[in-house]
């Protein structure tokens, strides 16, 4: 967490300081974050596709990466037996394995930094965090020493409340759009019918579709109790992580690490606001980012 606390107002579209070259095009500055991320991941990559896939590289070992039980790990689980890199080999693994690093790193750390920006703003919510954990973990807060167990975190629902508010209201990515592979008849509130022709290029706004709430239960505003229940009709407006069979695959690990993130950021820390700065001007790109990064003043507590 104290690496990651470093890098959140530096995205990972943003690491042109580790290129060999400089980069005057897009074209260059992505090809140079390939080779970057492929140097990152070579072996782990290798070695994760030696245990299940096959190599014949012989100084490539088995990769031996298993979770706490003996299982296969994430990575594990997910090639093993996945029928296009039996047939297109190691560099399809690749492919896949550079999205996943940019899809795990950028968006979460963009989230867990609007997420210290509210918590600049809305004092209330660090206070109700760090008094859930005084509950739970008891005067001396979460310690090296602490092992956390999925019932201490249900315990501190209010970080977890954070985190997606901060996810609703700033979603790392804000639209998502593609080209219809058939016609279809949408059907709006209002009865009212819309043909969609085959071949139509549609969009969808997560940034306004994750704001359409009533007046009266403010949706500009980040109240961390809206995700006190876990059924999902409780709270059907969250669109940040995609939906249906495109559902966003790192889900369930970004709401963990968020959760435990902010909770161990505001046990220790305090946050406000640089003077004259404002977090909701965004940079015009294909994420949300704050124009000026994320320049908070932050005071560690005692």
């Amino acid at each position: 967490i104290g690496f990651a606390f470093h890098l959140f107002y530096t995205p990972f579209h943003h690491i042109q300081k580790y290129f060999d070259k400089d980069c005057s095009s897009k074209e260059q500055a992505r090809d140079a974050a390939w080779a970057y991320m492929d140097k990152v991941l070579d072996k782990d990559v290798k070695g994760v596709y030696a245990s299940q896939i096959g190599s014949n590289d012989k100084n490539v070992p088995p990769s031996s990466r298993t979770d706490l039980d003996g299982n296969d790990g994430a990575m594990l689980s997910i090639v093993k037996g996945e029928p296009r890199y039996i047939a297109q080999g190691f560099d399809r693994l690749m492919v896949d394995a550079r999205i996943l690093m940019l899809g795990g790193y950028d968006t979460t750390t963009h989230v867990l930094a609007f997420s210290m920006g509210i918590l600049a703003k809305e004092k209330h919510i660090g206070d109700k965090i760090r008094s859930e954990i005084r509950n739970v973990f008891g005067k001396d807060g979460i310690t090296k020493d602490t092992n956390i167990t999925t019932q201490h975190l249900a315990a501190c629902p209010t970080a977890k409340g954070l985190f997606m508010e901060a996810l609703r209201l700033h979603p790392p990515v804000p639209t998502m759009g593609g080209l219809m592979k058939k016609s279809i008849v949408v059907t709006t509130t209002g009865e009212t019918q819309y043909m969609l022709p085959k071949g139509t290029r549609t969009t969808f706004c997560f940034a306004a579709m994750n704001r359409s709430l009533p007046r009266d239960e403010h949706p500009d505003d980040a109240v961390p109790e809206r995700w006190s229940s876990d059924d999902p009709h409780d709270h059907p407006f969250l669109g940040s992580f995609s939906i249906g069979p495109h559902t966003c695959p790192g889900k369930n690990l970004a709401m963990l690490e968020g959760h435990i993130a902010l909770l161990f950021l505001a046990d220790r820390f305090e946050f406000d606001l640089a003077p004259n700065k404002n977090m909701y001007e965004y940079v015009s790109t294909c994420m949300t980012k704050p124009k000026n990064g994320m320049p908070l003043i932050v005071k560690k507590r005692v």
